[in-house]
C-alpha cells in the first residue's frame, strides 16, 4: 500500500530530515523552525507544513526555505495579544492532482485553499454535524472539485459534495466500525479512491485497521495489509496499491 505515516513528534522529524540530508533552517521573514505536526511533500517538489500554533508552511524548494502562508486561517486570541498565534492545525491533505488544492483541519473546523496556501476559506459545517464532534482527518476528492471528507474520532465519516452547502453522514452503523450507541471507531485518515470516485480509504486508529467504503456507505470491505502490522497510518493516499 502506498501509506504516508509521517506524524511524528517535531524532534523526530527534524532528526529524520537531517538524516536525509535535508535541513530545514530558514523561514522567509526571520523566525526559528516552527513545531509540524504533519509534512507533505508533492510530486512537483514542494513540501507543506501544518503547526501547533504558527499556522500553514510553504517550502517551494522542498529543502532550505520556508514561507508562512496562513491568510483566513483561524487565529488564537491570547493575552497579551502581542505574538501572532493559530489555531492548532491537526490534518493535512493535498490533491494528487492539483498540488494547489489543499484541506488542513483543527479539531473542529475545516479550511480549503485552492492556490497553495495563500489563502484560505472555512468550509462550512452543518446538521448532521454537532459541535462536540472531534476532527481527525480530511480528504477532497480530484474528480469532483466540491465534493470534501470528513472523518471524525468518535462520530464516524461525513461527505459534502457541495463545498459544505450540505452534508451526509455515511451510513455504516451496520459494519465494521460501528461500535454501538452512536459510537464509531477513530478515523484517523481516509481519502478518496484515484480511479474510482464512488469509492473511499480509510484507516481506523484503535484497531489500526484499513478498508474500503462505497461513497454511498452501503458496502465495506476490511483491507489486509502488511504495513498495519508495523506502524499507524496518519495519512492515506488516493492512489492507494494495496499491499
Amino acid at each position: 500500500a502506498r501509506l504516508d505515516v509521517i506524524k511524528q513528534p517535531a524532534c523526530v522529524l527534524f532528526l529524520l530530515l537531517l538524516c536525509n540530508g535535508v535541513l530545514f533552517a530558514d523561514i522567509k521573514g526571520g523566525g526559528p523552525l516552527p513545531e509540524f505536526v504533519q509534512l507533505q511533500k508533492t510530486t512537483v517538489g514542494i513540501t507543506y507544513g501544518i503547526t501547533y500554533e504558527r499556522g500553514f508552511f510553504v517550502s517551494p524548494d522542498g529543502s532550505t526555505k520556508w514561507e508562512h502562508r496562513s491568510q483566513g486561517l483561524p487565529r488564537k486570541a491570547v493575552y497579551p495579544f502581542g505574538e501572532l498565534l493559530y489555531q492548532r492545525l491537526t490534518y493535512l491533505y493535498v490533491d494528487p492532482e492539483n498540488s494547489h488544492r489543499i484541506v488542513v483541519t483543527t479539531p473542529n473546523a475545516v479550511y480549503l485553499s485552492e492556490n497553495g496556501g495563500s489563502s484560505w476559506e472555512p468550509v462550512p459545517l452543518s446538521s448532521p454535524f454537532k459541535s462536540a464532534m472531534v476532527i481527525t482527518s480530511a480528504a477532497i476528492s480530484s474528480f469532483r472539485k466540491d465534493s470534501i471528507l470528513v472523518g471524525t474520532s468518535f462520530s464516524g465519516i461525513f461527505e459534502t459534495k457541495d463545498r459544505g452547502k450540505s452534508w451526509t453522514r455515511l451510513s455504516v452503523s451496520d459494519h465494521m466500525i460501528y461500535r454501538g450507541a452512536g459510537f464509531y471507531e477513530e478515523v484517523t485518515s481516509l481519502c478518496y479512491s484515484g480511479t474510482d470516485p464512488n469509492r473511499i480509504y480509510l484507516a481506523t486508529g484503535f484497531e489500526n485497521r484499513l478498508f474500503s467504503l462505497e461513497s454511498s456507505g452501503t458496502a465495506m470491505t476490511r483491507i489486509d495489509s502488511h504495513v498495519l502490522q508495523e506502524k499507524k497510518i496518519y495519512r492515506l493516499t488516493p492512489q492507494t496499491a494495496l499491499a
